[in-house]
């Protein structure tokens, strides 16, 4: 169930993309409002950011989700080579 608060930061967000203001975007960019959608249109932030043609804010998000994958990268490394040192704990 959605928080009422996150739901008030997801249409928040949606309609700071929609219009193009890059620091309401900043302000309200979470990994929840990222994922938000539209109870009755459906639309999400990313079509909402096809539609405007703000090229600042296509290249904020785009900046953000890369900084998410490179972490999340290393993450999996990490627990990779936990694995690993487990496996070679317990065949030796």
């Amino acid at each position: 169930m959605i928080d009422t608060l996150d739901e008030y930061n997801g249409y928040s967000f949606l309609d700071a993309v929609r219009h193009g203001d890059i620091s309401r975007v900043k302000k309200f960019l979470t990994n929840e409002t990222i994922n938000f959608r539209h109870f009755k249109t459906g639309d999400s932030p990313l079509v909402n950011l096809m539609i405007n043609k703000n090229r600042e804010i296509k290249l904020f998000l785009i900046s953000s989700i890369l900084l998410v994958l490179q972490h999340l990268q290393n993450i999996v490394v990490k627990l990779l080579k936990c694995y690993f040192d487990v496996v070679l704990l317990l065949i030796f």
